[in-house]
């Protein structure tokens, strides 16, 4: 329906001048109930940790969106501590489903500003950005090739946790093992070293305890992915996870 799930593109400034960064690179994800999970990268090396919010839709085929990256440091490529709130407008093309046009407007927050909070005046403007191109990620007939497996536990886990993958590097498969001290709603996906989404492996809600999902060193295609190192993100409500796999051949 309309926007619900994974999307990938970019945008640009419509004044570079105005502007901390010269384009964003989206990946959101649109649940049907209403959230949205995001990543967002200035530098397609150095991506930003994981954003969550809320979407609505506005119109026959327009939505509007809302979501927060919380605790960025300095070391944060664009330099800065605190967070940004970004507000989206799109709009579907009705002749193109796959396809969104619209805009961007980051605003941001310094520390001790809660972003959260709407009668909070604290945050700045960062120029406002047209979406280039924002394409959905097509469902994959190999996605439900990667089954989350419950695994025995004595006890519940107390945090989340993300395992390193087993084993690594790896041909053909590895398996990698995951703990949730809650149920949520999940997101667990592999990523090239330019920051792109290369397969999503899990999108649903999970229950808690630990699991394990394998990876087969496919793309969202059924393509088999050129030898090297890849990153595995799980991300949910409050947290983002991430560690690094060798696929070798």
């Amino acid at each position: 329906e309309l926007a619900v799930g994974s999307w990938f593109g970019k945008a640009v400034p419509d004044d570079p001048s105005t502007a901390p960064f010269p384009e964003v690179v989206m990946t959101p994800t649109f649940h049907a109930d209403g959230t949205v999970i995001a990543n967002d990268s200035h530098e397609t090396t150095n991506p930003h940790a994981t954003a969550h919010g809320s979407w609505t839709r506005t119109g026959e085929n327009q939505i509007e969106a809302t979501f927060v990256w919380l605790n960025l440091t300095t070391e944060d490529p664009t330099g800065f501590a605190g967070a940004f709130k970004v507000r989206l407008t799109g709009s579907v093309d009705p002749d193109d489903p796959d396809n969104m046009i619209g805009q961007v407007a980051p605003v941001v927050f310094p520390p001790g500003v809660d972003p959260l909070d709407p009668n909070d005046t604290g945050g700045i403007p960062a120029g406002v950005f047209s979406i280039t191109e924002l394409r959905r990620v097509p469902a994959d007939p190999f996605k439900s090739t990667a089954v989350v497996e419950e695994l025995e536990t004595a006890a519940l886990p107390r945090d989340y946790g993300l395992d390193y993958a087993y084993p690594n590097p790896f041909n053909p498969t590895t398996t990698i093992r995951f703990s949730l001290p809650a149920e949520t709603i999940i997101d667990l996906r592999i990523y090239n070293l330019q920051g792109q989404v290369v397969r999503h492996l899990v999108d649903e809600r999970v229950g808690a305890g630990q699991f394990a999902v394998q990876w087969d060193g496919r793309n969202d295609s059924g393509k088999r992915l050129a030898s090297g190192t890849y990153l595995y993100r799980l991300e949910g409500a409050g947290f983002s996870l991430q560690n690094k796999v060798t696929l070798l051949k």
